[in-house]
């Protein structure tokens, strides 16, 4: 135990053991909307490095299209991050979508202002056309919960409660 003591000290020193909601550093950890009702669940390892899955609400389909996310963020005041997401749904699979963006907080409401590449297969000959390009603004998913009296009334909650 005594062998750990330096080491847990240091790590309590540096910041990297504790609370890390008293660091004000914001994650992309839980889930995002976009404006077209796609949903992007993400999980944020210690390093940045983002897993997770998205569900498109769109598609050329018309089916709602889903996919395994990974990506990175960078703890900053203003959070930049790039995620990719490996189609898996049999009508879109063999197609990867790239978005790079940042998190902004404003009137305690937090945005992901993003881009976005969108790479379908193609032969040589329909490479010009196999690439699409849009933009894409997620909010935090609304979660309905009960209410705190008892009351049956629902009200809007932190998905973490």
């Amino acid at each position: 135990m005594l062998r750990k003591l330096p080491r847990l000290t240091l790590l309590l020193a540096l910041g990297i053991v504790g609370a890390s909601c008293s660091t004000g550093v914001q994650t992309l950890t839980g889930c995002w909307t976009n404006e077209l009702g796609s949903t992007a669940n993400i999980m944020m390892d210690e390093d940045g490095t983002l897993q997770g899955i998205y569900r498109s609400a769109v598609s050329r389909t018309g089916t709602q299209a889903e996919g395994e996310l990974i990506g990175f963020q960078v703890d900053i005041a203003h959070p930049t991050f790039g995620f990719v997401v490996k189609w898996t749904t049999e009508s879109v699979r063999g197609n990867v979508t790239a978005w790079t963006g940042q998190m902004f907080v404003a009137e305690g409401t937090q945005t992901l202002k993003t881009m976005w590449l969108l790479r379908s297969g193609s032969s040589v000959d329909g490479n010009w056309a196999a690439t699409l390009t849009g933009t894409d603004i997620f909010t935090r998913c609304i979660v309905k919960c009960g209410s705190a009296g008892g009351d049956g009334s629902e009200r809007e909650c932190d998905p973490g409660e």
